[in-house]
């Protein structure tokens, strides 16, 4: 059973909980990474703010999976 906030970085990252593992959480990071990285959006501002949310829900889930 996941708490409110690691469903929230679930959502974040769009992994759906029942599926999660360590190795779908790295996949997912770098696809996302590459779709929100601020290199490729310049000067968008809601962009930048997902891949800071993206970073934040990695790390934690990244943590909780190792």
């Amino acid at each position: 059973v996941y708490s409110k906030e690691e469903l929230k970085y679930f959502d974040v990252m769009e992994i759906d909980p029942k599926d999660a593992g360590l190795d779908l959480v790295k996949k997912q990071y770098k696809k996302l990474a590459k779709k929100y990285h601020p290199d490729t959006n310049q000067g968008d501002k809601e962009m930048e703010e997902k891949f800071k949310q993206l970073s934040v829900a990695y790390n934690y889930l990244l943590n909780k999976f190792s």
